[in-house]
């Protein structure tokens, strides 16, 4: 609905296209859905399930929300993620931040994206 009143303020010309209005109003765009994501029920449990073993939730409206949170956040497969985790931590002292290394190996992925995969490797592994 922001989106749309948005468009048609610039169409009808009751505000100039570009400048300070356009970078403000995408800021406050990608804030939102950084807040949707955050409070879906299922998203996390279903992240960690996708990157733990590539599957995906039996769940259609699970399964659509899970790749928007991938693409959003541009997060690769999981099997690129793994295997990049696994470089990283054979060369990476424990404990240390794998975050520097996880923006050099996955330059594409979203701060926050990285952050999520740091995370999951700070879980302990349940049996």
């Amino acid at each position: 609905q922001v989106a749309l009143a948005y468009s048609g303020a610039l169409v009808d010309g009751r505000i100039s296209s570009g400048g300070i209005i356009q970078a403000t109003f995408l800021e406050s765009l990608v804030k939102r859905v950084d807040n949707i994501f955050a409070e879906l029920p299922n998203l996390k449990a279903n992240f960690v399930r996708y990157l733990g073993t590539g599957k995906w939730p039996d769940a259609q409206s699970d399964a659509v929300l899970l790749s928007w949170y991938l693409q959003w956040y541009s997060i690769p497969p999981p099997l690129v993620v793994a295997s990049t985790v696994e470089k990283i931590k054979r060369r990476a002292p424990t404990g240390v931040s794998m975050l520097p290394l996880l923006r050099l190996l996955l330059p594409t992925t979203h701060l926050v994206g990285l952050m999520e995969i740091e995370k999951l490797q700070m879980m302990p592994m349940r049996s």
